[in-house]
């Protein structure tokens, strides 16, 4: 039986869903301006009106569609969830001809540049996102990755392990969470290298078949 995906709280549900064009556009440009606001003056600089003067709407059709600024935010993290899992989807693609060491390399360079090039706005959605009950929907994301990952270990002729599965839970939420220690931390690309290598060799020594 297919689990139900459960909806999120009544407050930061949209009031309304677009089912134009022109009002998927309005949507669009309000979670955008949302994004930019965030980047720029954090969360006390979010407020509906200041969203609403950057994205060049009236202050109404903000609330036509959110009835408040978390239900903003609420949408901002409902698409970086989705944008990243798109992103990760397609960069194991591209690495599934390459050797381990490249594949892995190019992978985890592309999740630390993905978090250093948004470390502000992702630090505040993070926090954000438990503080607004999102939590479940967010692991329904970490469970895509990780059965992503293991699609992609299990299709591999030099990796050797026990189960898929197990390895994509321990490779994804090792490489996960000191992407994103390290991006909090303030780090530029340039500065990761050293990082990269030694997760790169870690996560290779783990998946590489023992010789004998």
């Amino acid at each position: 039986m297919a689990r139900q995906r459960k909806p999120p709280p009544p407050e930061l549900t949209p009031r309304k869903q677009p089912r134009q064009v022109r009002a998927a556009v309005t949507v669009d440009a309000i979670v955008v301006a949302a994004e930019r606001v965030l980047a720029r003056g954090g969360l006390d600089a979010l407020t509906t009106n200041r969203v609403a003067e950057v994205a060049g709407v009236s202050i109404g059709s903000v609330y036509q569609y959110f009835p408040d600024k978390d239900a903003i935010v609420a949408a901002l993290i409902e698409r970086y969830l989705g944008q990243y899992y798109g992103a990760f989807s397609s960069i194991l693609d591209a690495a599934a001809a390459m050797p381990l060491e490249l594949a892995t390399e190019g992978v985890l360079r592309a999740a630390m540049q993905v978090f250093a090039g948004q470390a502000k706005i992702h630090g505040t959605l993070y926090e954000r996102m438990f503080a607004l009950g999102m939590t479940p929907a967010f692991q329904r994301v970490l469970e895509r990755y990780v059965a992503r990952i293991a699609e992609y270990l299990g299709a591999r002729t030099d990796v050797a392990v026990a189960s898929p599965e197990v390895a994509a839970f321990l490779v994804f939420h090792a490489a996960e969470g000191i992407a994103r220690a390290v991006a909090m931390a303030g780090r530029t690309p340039g500065q990761d290298d050293l990082h990269i290598s030694e997760l790169c060799r870690m996560i290779v020594g783990y998946l590489r078949p023992e010789p004998g």
